[in-house]
Parts: structure tokens; C-alpha cells; sequence
């Protein structure tokens, strides 16, 4: 995306780990999982204008690198913040706790977080002890978070209530709260529910399949377990009358403004970063807390998706930003 639409700025696209799925039409480098390449990536690093980390890197990367960026003068390092960054689980094991603390010594380094969620922002400062760091909001970012918008809501054809529930198989999701109220309201065969369940724990997820399917009905639950093609998911989320998340923090934001570029009906839980900045932004949202089966139609969120999170102003933000114009 970022190659197809770029003015006036070239860009290098850095991998770590191996080349496999890579395509030869743009320019990247590969490094390893090595000590060696952490120093190779290190000094290559004084070479470009504006350093932009796509989420923390493998550790021996977070490990090390921040003893290097001392040697840059410029403010030249940004990070994309999806929420893993800044959101840690309880009862993490001694080696966890380590890179922990490695992580946020690699936000510190940081001048500026990539996100449109101000929330995670501070909070990414808190942690990091980073005040300096600058707050860079470039729309979805990822072509995968580009919204869909209103095309989409010519594929609702069903005759069923498609209901999503949660995104992936992390206990965040709080699938088993979302469950069991969709149980007590469970009286009506018209309704049919998929649950995402294609990455995270796996046993998580082989745990929530039966919880479901146990709670729902066997007919009425689909489990989402292979992971789709892009197109074909996003064609699923056009079928999706309601979905319903209960994550804290931030989760699934491009399922999420995808869903509501087509007029879905969103419930998340109020107490996260997620419903904070998209009932900041104008969004009819709902709390997950009061379900109901009841689809309302929202015109004003498809096009309120559009203005925010469309290609358009996607690239008019990422091209400000690479020219150094925002």
C-alpha cells in the first residue's frame, strides 16, 4: 500500500526472520534472529530519515537495540501501538517479566506512538516513563484495517441474524461472559453465531468451542478455526449483523471499524480504550454489558468510517507523515 501510493519519499522495508511469502515489488532487507544481525540492523539504522517499528521486535532486538539508539541525535524511531505493546497479563513467569521490563526500557527510546487511540497513547507513555514521545494518529495504518465501507452493506442478504463474537482465542475476549448472555436470550432458532478462534491459545480455543456450542446449540455456532484469505474474511464481516467484544484495553480495532464501516451493531465493554475513542470519535457503540438481538440501522457510522478510516485519508496522513509534514 504504502509503495503503491508514496510521494515524494522512498522506503525500505526491513523483515526479521526469513523472506518466505515476500513479494519482489517493493525493496527489503531480511535480518536474522541473530546477535550478529542485531548489530548489522543497528548501524544501518543511521541511514534513514524515519524509523517506523511495526510493534516490538523479536527480543533479542528489544534486548539490545536500545543501546544503541543513544548514538542518533534526530528524532527518527516511532512505534505502531496494536496493544500487546502496552497491555500485560497477570502472573507472568520470571522470563516474562524480564522482557517486560525490556520493552518498556525500548518504548522509552521511542519519539513518537503511531495509533488514533489517545488512551493507549498515555498509556504508553505512563509505562515507558516516555514524555516526550509525540502522538501520531495516520488512520488505519494497515490495509487490513482499511475500512470496507458502504459496498459492503449491499452482501447483507441473509435471513439469519449473524452474530460474531470476539476475534481470537485470547482469554480478553471474555468469551464465557458473552456466552452466557447470549444464552438467556437464546430463544429464538433465527440466529446464527461465529466465534473467530484462528490464532491464540489453542486450547483456549478447543475449551471455548465446546463452552459455546454447549451454551448456543450445535446448529446455531460456527466456529471460525483456519485462518481466510482477506478478501473472504472481509466478505464474512459484511454477512455480521451484531459482534460483540468484551476485550479491556485495545483489541481487534480493524475487525472492529470494519464492522462498523457496514453498518454493523458493535457492543464492547465500557471500561476499555476501545469504547472510550470510538464514543470520542462519534460512534454509536454499544455496551456489551446490555445485549440485545435487536439490529438498530447506523448510516451514521458507515460514514463516519469513511471519513476517518478510509484509503484516501489513510495515505493523505501517511504521506504528511513521511515528508515530514505532520
Amino acid at each position: 500500500m504504502i509503495t503503491r501510493h508514496s510521494k515524494n519519499v522512498e522506503h525500505d522495508f526491513i523483515y526479521i526472520g526469513d523472506d518466505t511469502g515476500l513479494e519482489d515489488n517493493h525493496s527489503y532487507k531480511v535480518f536474522s534472529n541473530s546477535f550478529f544481525d542485531v548489530i548489522r540492523f543497528a548501524l544501518i539504522l543511521r541511514l534513514y530519515d524515519k524509523v517506523v517499528f511495526h510493534t516490538l521486535p523479536n527480543k533479542f532486538y528489544t534486548l539490545l537495540l536500545p543501546c544503541f539508539f543513544f548514538l542518533f541525535r534526530t528524532e527518527k524511531f516511532y512505534i505502531t501501538l496494536w496493544g500487546g505493546e502496552i497491555y500485560y497479563e497477570d502472573n507472568l513467569s520470571p522470563k516474562a517479566m524480564v522482557m517486560q521490563y525490556f520493552s518498556k526500557i525500548f518504548l522509552r527510546r521511542m519519539d513518537g506512538f503511531i495509533t488514533h487511540i489517545e488512551k493507549d497513547y498515555e498509556l504508553a507513555k505512563s509505562i515507558s516513563k516516555n514524555e516526550k514521545a509525540k502522538l501520531f494518529n495516520l488512520g488505519s495504518f494497515y490495509p487490513s484495517n482499511i475500512v470496507i465501507g458502504a459496498e459492503g452493506l449491499l452482501d447483507k442478504s441473509s435471513t439469519k441474524l449473524n452474530v460474531m463474537i470476539g476475534a481470537s482465542a485470547l482469554k480478553r475476549n471474555a468469551h464465557e461472559i458473552i456466552i452466557d448472555r447470549l444464552a438467556l436470550l437464546n430463544g429464538c432458532g433465527n440466529v446464527k453465531y461465529y466465534i473467530p478462534l484462528s490464532y491464540g491459545d489453542l486450547e483456549y480455543a478447543k475449551y471455548i468451542s465446546l463452552y459455546a456450542i454447549d451454551k448456543l446449540g450445535g446448529s446455531n455456532v460456527e466456529i471460525l478455526a483456519e485462518f481466510m484469505e482477506p478478501s473472504e474474511y472481509f466478505k464474512f464481516l459484511t454477512k455480521i449483523d451484531i459482534a460483540i467484544f468484551g476485550h479491556d484495553g485495545q483489541q481487534a480495532m480493524g475487525n472492529i471499524l470494519n464492522l462498523l464501516s457496514v453498518g454493523s451493531n458493535v457492543f464492547l465493554n465500557v471500561n476499555s480504550t476501545t469504547y472510550e475513542s470510538l464514543n470520542r470519535f462519534g460512534f454509536k457503540v454499544f455496551n456489551f454489558e446490555d445485549i440485545k438481538l435487536d439490529k438498530e440501522v447506523l448510516d451514521g457510522n458507515v460514514q463516519l468510517a469513511d471519513k476517518m478510516f478510509s484509503l484516501d485519508v489513510t495515505i493523505r496522513k501517511q504521506n504528511a507523515f513521511y515528508t515530514h509534514k505532520l
